[in-house]
């Protein structure tokens, strides 16, 4: 596989149960959701840790895709 898969296809692949369980701790420090979701999750991170800057790594299937969450995030936070 290279790159990530779309969501259908992703939703057609098995998984054991240990690779459930690293999916779900994963999932844990993970922040998922719309443009203001987002925003709120990072500045309450930001604070917590008192960070300078915050570093984003959005997973998608396409280029596209991923400029496109990049331009929401930005959006939202400037």
């Amino acid at each position: 596989l290279v790159g990530s898969p779309h969501l259908e296809e992703a939703k057609g692949v098995s998984v054991t149960a240990a690779e459930r369980e690293t999916i779900n701790k994963k999932a844990q420090k993970t922040i998922i959701g719309d443009p203001e979701t987002v925003k709120t999750a990072l500045l309450d991170l930001q604070a917590c840790y008192q960070a300078d800057e915050v570093m984003i790594v959005t997973i998608t299937p396409s280029y596209e895709a991923r400029l496109k969450s990049y331009q929401l995030v930005a959006k939202a936070l400037l």
